[in-house]
């Protein structure tokens, strides 16, 4: 008898134990899980630092690439909190009448034109600042082919059946790119000089237009039989 009180003694004192041990743990986790909380809700209030400079890209035209003197410098530039300047040479693009209303916006999109477009060089800085005052800069030149190309072509003949055939040449001091007679585009590899030959619907007039690897262009109009 002894014995069997002593065992109900220990099992009542266990069960007490482990209820307040239960309990306790109880209570440190959820004195854990409301720290826990906490902490992520204060590192959603405090601000982290700016540690990305903003992203500057050149879409077009790429840059040491050989251009026309009349053509635009496309671009964005980039930032994950809001951009304060783009300067071009030290002029800040954002304070123009186009662009002002884009100031501190995350993505921007911008577009320039070369200073001196009669000079065979540009080169110039490119500066973006965000509203950290964190800064990039991008070392940003292009040649300029400040030649047009050249074309002369012979009087168009008629061939019959509403055809008739465009003979002539094309020349430019870098390459050719495109040669157009009346919308139709002769097919040739980039080359300094080319002689072409090609049937187009009859029309009284025909213009023939050609194109360098730079953009310029010139073109040639002669009348039928002429």
């Amino acid at each position: 008898m002894a014995r069997n009180s002593t065992s109900t003694i220990f099992n009542h004192n266990w069960q007490q134990l482990r209820g307040k041990l239960k309990a306790m743990t109880g209570r440190r986790l959820l004195w854990l899980s409301i720290l826990c909380i906490s902490s992520i809700v204060l590192s959603g209030c405090v601000k982290r630092p700016d540690a990305l400079p903003p992203l500057i890209k050149i879409i077009s035209p790429k840059n040491g690439a050989v251009q026309s003197a009349d053509m635009k410098i496309i671009g964005y530039a980039l930032d994950d909190e809001g951009i304060a300047a783009i300067r071009v040479g030290g002029v800040n693009l954002l304070e123009s009448d186009l662009l002002q209303v884009e100031k501190d916006k995350k993505l921007i999109q911008f577009a320039f034109r070369p200073t001196n477009p009669q000079s065979t060089t540009y080169e110039t800085l490119i500066q973006v600042e965000d509203i950290n005052g964190r800064i990039s800069t991008l070392e940003y030149g292009f040649e300029i082919d400040v030649f047009l190309p050249s074309v002369k072509v012979k009087p168009p003949v008629d061939v019959g059946g509403g055809r008739m055939e465009v003979a002539g040449v094309a020349r430019d001091n870098l390459l050719l790119e495109r040669i157009v007679v009346n919308g139709v585009e002769v097919a040739f590899s980039p080359v300094r000089e080319k002689f072409f030959n090609v049937s187009v619907e009859a029309a009284p007039t025909v213009t023939t237009v050609v194109y360098d690897q730079a953009g310029n262009s010139a073109s040639w109009q002669n009348t039928l039989g002429q």
